[in-house]
């Protein structure tokens, strides 16, 4: 039933409008959480690979609505040689052996580092998580940077799952 979702998703997004309206109702995040396994044994079932194949083409079909505020989400996601792979696929390929590769790689990764991964890099995307503090009308969910001239963060204003970068 997911991998179907995913398939679904994965062809509403070929619309721009549809994959946009995806990926502000918190759907990368969503999609990303299905390609953490709940065991090593899940690793292991080809129902799960195909699963994780078409959740990889459903993302890859969102990053090529290729808007840069978007795209960051996934380069936080992924770790570099992932990325790396996701980007080399190219848009909209239908067909979920293209996404072998990429879902091998993944799961090489041990069990420890995955959770790290969903951990940190995962909760960093998800916009439905509750800001720090507020900075007049806008939440801040991380700093960015800071330097002698003060700190940019990462901001979404009240009732927003738009990001935005912030100089305080």
């Amino acid at each position: 039933m997911q991998s179907a979702c995913c398939n679904c998703l994965a062809e509403l997004s070929c619309d721009y409008t549809n994959g946009q309206i995806i990926i502000e109702r918190n759907g990368i995040y969503i999609l990303a959480m299905l390609l953490f396994p709940e065991n090593e044994e899940s690793l292991r079932l080809e129902k799960y690979n195909h699963l994780q194949r078409n959740v990889f083409k459903t993302l890859r079909f969102l990053f090529s609505l290729n808007k840069k505020n978007d795209q960051y989400q996934f380069k936080r996601l992924f770790p570099t040689q992932i990325f790396e792979l996701f980007v080399g696929i190219g848009n909209f390929q239908r067909e979920t052996h293209v996404y072998n590769d990429i879902m091998n790689a993944w799961n090489s990764i041990n069990i420890d580092e995955l959770t790290r991964i969903k951990n940190e890099r995962l909760q960093s995307i998800n916009p439905k998580q509750d800001p720090t503090r507020f900075i007049r009308d806008y939440g801040v969910y991380e700093c960015l940077g800071s330097g002698a001239f003060g700190s940019v963060y990462r901001v979404a204003q009240r009732g927003s799952t738009t990001m935005y970068a912030l100089k305080e």
